[in-house]
């Protein structure tokens, strides 16, 4: 058995975001004043005194709504109910009951699941008025709390430990849990990402729809494929710049960008039924820019008509993108799965070659093919190479080459011997950066 599990629900804009972030000591989900901005479950590990569980915030619930996309937030939350072992429920004291917390509070009885009242926004005398309003949904008396402020979190999470009891401080709560290779799912809105991780994990973990930005948290979930250990995260589709409308979309690339520098491996998601836009451009400059190892998925790519062969889509990815053509590409289909685990495969081979030291026997054959070289340019060829050490890993790996040259080396000519270096080593999708000392 794992860490016991306690799934914060309630109607939408009751603060379930800012007290699961109050609770974390961190913003592990947006906040905004917009109601439904968190529609896919969101996870987090806290110890309270010794007791440690998960949290999972969820959705706000509408339970009327025949929209497709509000459907699905309510089989996230489903999902969550039937995993957790505890439920805090979270009303508005300043709103006090309306007709839906009380067709929330009916539904979540229905599951039948130890249930806390925690009255949000609870600043002074005038909101704990609504208090024995509150005893009257059935679940016991309420706790009042500020999400905003911090207010008496620290007699919820007292009451949360002891609804847990002897759960939250059995060995097996105790043992860390695996973090496995962090791989960001990165890409422009609506190319697949989400259906990506669905695939992979078997089960709708992610919200998939046709209306683009549906996914605003990244959502993180762990996976076991080939001896390794995952955290996949799937991440909101990073706009362009110049197509951010409001301050929820600036503040979800954000956190996209953020999610990518802390991966220990990025997987750039393509739509190549659309082909590589502009958008996509600007998405492989930021994840080169990154210093991470990545590779790349065509998703959808059996859409294109008429269909092209995986060697075509390589090709016509280095002709658009000559800046990311390091990269392996892959075509896929997360739809029917076809290439998603080879896609994988691939991905795992990538991060394992960002870590690999090079022989001394590889730096030694790639020194004597650039001192032997006749196919370089001309600064490249006059130039005399004399030694070659590895001085850095993990990515972006550092090679420190010595050089006596008899003019500087442009652009060029770096790129040149960066291909070089590529070959010889298998450097596929791993950065690499050049220390040139010359003299």
């Amino acid at each position: 058995m794992g860490l016991p599990l306690i799934t914060i629900v309630g109607r939408p804009n009751v603060g379930k975001s800012a007290l699961f972030n109050r609770l974390l000591k961190r913003s592990a989900a947006l906040i905004h004043a917009a109601p439904g901005v968190t529609r896919d479950r969101l996870y987090g590990t806290m110890d309270w005194k010794g007791c440690r569980f998960r949290l999972c915030d969820s959705g706000g619930l509408h339970l009327t709504d025949t929209d497709p996309l509000q459907e699905a937030v309510e089989r996230q939350v489903e999902a969550a109910l039937g995993e957790a072992d505890a439920v805090l429920l979270v009303v508005d004291a300043r709103a006090g009951l309306i007709p839906l917390d009380w067709r929330v509070a009916d539904w979540i009885r229905r599951r039948n699941k130890p249930v806390l009242v925690v009255a949000n926004k609870v600043e002074g005398a005038a909101q704990e008025e609504v208090l024995p309003e509150l005893f009257s949904l059935g679940f016991g008396d309420p706790v009042p709390v500020s999400a905003l402020h911090g207010r008496r979190i620290g007699e919820l999470l007292d009451q949360v430990a002891g609804l847990l009891g002897a759960r939250g401080k059995e060995p097996a709560a105790r043992a860390p849990e695996p973090r496995g290779i962090r791989v960001a799912i990165v890409g422009r809105p609506n190319v697949g990402k989400s259906s990506i991780l669905n695939r992979l994990l078997g089960v709708e973990r992610a919200i998939v729809s046709e209306l683009p930005g549906t996914t605003r948290d990244p959502i993180e979930a762990g996976f076991r494929y080939l001896g390794n250990d995952f955290t996949l995260i799937d991440t909101a589709g990073i706009r362009a710049r110049r197509k951010l409308k409001s301050g929820l979309d600036v503040i979800a690339r954000l956190r996209s960008l953020r999610v990518l520098e802390r991966a220990d491996v990025c997987w750039v998601i393509l739509d190549g039924g659309a082909g590589i836009l502009d958008d996509d451009l600007q998405l492989l400059a930021e994840v080169t820019g990154s210093g991470k190892p990545f590779s790349v998925a065509i998703n959808k790519w059996d859409l294109a008509d008429p269909k092209p062969q995986p060697a075509e889509v390589r090709r016509a990815f280095a002709r658009r993108a000559p800046f990311a053509a390091f990269a392996s590409v892959m075509p896929i289909s997360a739809k029917s799965g076809r290439n998603v685990l080879s896609a994988l495969s691939e991905l795992v081979e990538t991060y394992l070659r960002s870590r690999r030291a090079a022989p001394e026997a590889d730096l030694k054959r790639l020194l004597k093919r650039l001192q032997s070289t006749t196919s370089a340019p001309v600064a490249v060829r006059n130039a005399r190479f004399f030694n070659l050490k590895q001085a850095g890993t993990p990515p972006p790996t550092v090679f420190q080459l010595r050089v006596r040259i008899k003019r500087r080396l442009t652009r060029n000519d770096l790129a040149f011997l960066e291909r070089v270096f590529r070959e010889e080593l298998d450097l596929t999708g791993v950065p690499i950066h050049l220390r040139i000392l010359a003299r």
